[in-house]
């Protein structure tokens, strides 16, 4: 929207994982009273870190990947990575 402010924040987070990144946005969010969140992430990350911020955010939120070059080995560890955490996500939700 033209006009609108847009705040960027960068922190790291503790644990240093998308659980605490999830639990980092929820905490920010309800201290800043934010009711929309947008989050850059990698491209093969984004269904994870959807899930697991939606859990923990009640508001509004965009989960945008960046895209990123990868050959093959690279794609099958990220495949096998975030795979692996995607069910460890839905079975042990943050927050």
């Amino acid at each position: 929207m033209p006009g609108t402010a847009i705040e960027v924040e960068c922190f790291d987070p503790h644990p240093t994982s998308t659980r605490g990144e999830t639990e980092a946005i929820a905490a920010l969010a309800s201290a800043q009273g934010w009711n929309r969140v947008i989050v850059v992430t990698s491209s093969y990350h984004v269904s994870r870190a959807r899930l697991q911020i939606s859990r923990c955010y009640p508001g509004a939120l965009a989960v945008i990947g960046a895209a990123q070059p990868m050959d093959p080995p690279k794609w099958v560890y990220q495949f096998g990575y975030q795979s692996a955490g995607f069910i460890n996500a839905w079975l042990t939700p943050a927050c």
